[in-house]
């Protein structure tokens, strides 16, 4: 095997390219320059692939940002929601304290 036949989407050997391939001659190249033209491909096809990886890295990490405070932002909501359940407490026994007077 010493080339490929593009047309044919076939690796070849020199016997081939005379008598199978002989019409194809524009469309035959060295394995070694298909290769690099493959290499070639998958590179431009691997880039964008590696910037949507870091823009995603990017925005999980803007998300877990964003849910560290949304739960600082919780918990300073139930702990309000209790300081508020102790001053009504206390309040509602002030009251019976008064009302038993």
């Amino acid at each position: 095997i010493i080339m490929i036949c593009v047309q044919c989407q076939q690796s070849i050997c020199s016997t081939c390219v005379v008598y199978d391939h002989m019409n194809h001659q524009e469309n035959l190249l060295f394995i070694e320059k298909a290769a690099d033209k493959q290499r070639e491909r998958l590179i431009s096809l691997i880039q964008p692939l590696k910037q949507q990886k870091q823009q995603l890295i990017e925005s999980i990490t803007k998300l877990d940002e964003q849910l560290l405070k949304i739960q600082k932002q919780k918990e300073q909501f139930i702990q309000q929601q209790r300081d508020i359940d102790l001053s009504v407490d206390l309040l509602n026994r002030m009251s019976n304290e008064f009302t038993d007077i």
